[in-house]
């Protein structure tokens, strides 16, 4: 239901959503700025948060939330698809240390 939500999520054909891990998807926003990757984060964080899907062993609620780590560069050199996907996952872990259900962004 999450990764169908995910995919229902992004309407631009350019736009990809796929899972990256165990519990991890990512999505790939070209030609998007920082502030439209927000927005679309926090809709998507709202999305799954309407699912209402029951996450009976977790400590922190009692459904089934998002925790996301947004990252926005603007292709150069110095900024390679791993470097951006490094940026993501520091913003995940600051998402999710400041209570999870929410998301954290930076720019490289």
């Amino acid at each position: 239901m999450i990764a169908h939500t995910l995919k229902q999520s992004i309407r631009r054909a350019a736009d990809e959503a796929a899972r990256y891990g165990g519990e991890e998807f990512v999505i790939i926003l070209p030609n998007t700025p920082l502030a439209g990757a927000q927005h679309m984060a926090e809709q998507i964080r709202q999305n799954i948060q309407a699912l209402q899907i029951p996450h009976k062993s977790s400590k922190t609620s009692d459904w089934a939330t998002l925790s996301l780590g947004v990252a926005s560069c603007i292709p150069k050199q110095n900024c390679s698809p791993d470097e951006l996907i490094e940026v993501a996952d520091r913003a995940l872990y600051v998402a999710k240390q400041n209570g999870r259900n929410q998301w954290a962004s930076q720019e490289i």
